[in-house]
């Protein structure tokens, strides 16, 4: 997090527009994060404090991704379940029958 907070401010400084953070876990979210997070407008995605550094910070996980399920998916929620699953094949994906999965793969 310390990385992506560093970013976002060098692409502050360089081009005077606060960015767009998207953090997709890959892992479990520790426990110290999820308490600092909230439900964001998005479907099925946490948003995070970011106010000195982002105009708005976004975290996918598979808890937050969990709620959301429904099929056809959300492209966004699509997009985290391929990166957060760690799948080398759509025949071991999650949802690997729905046409953004399968676009993905």
């Amino acid at each position: 997090m310390r990385r992506a907070v560093g970013y976002c401010l060098q692409a502050n400084s360089k081009f005077d527009v606060e960015p767009v953070l998207l953090v997709v876990c890959v892992g479990r979210l520790s426990e110290e994060m999820k308490d600092d997070t909230v439900d964001s407008r998005l479907p099925s995605i946490y948003s995070y404090f970011c106010k000195p550094w982002a105009a708005e910070c976004f975290i996918l996980c598979q808890d937050s991704l969990s709620q959301n399920l429904t099929t056809p998916l959300n492209p966004l929620i699509a997009l985290g379940l391929f990166l957060s699953s760690c799948c080398k094949s759509i025949l071991d994906a999650p949802y690997g029958g729905d046409p953004t999965m399968q676009y993905l793969y």
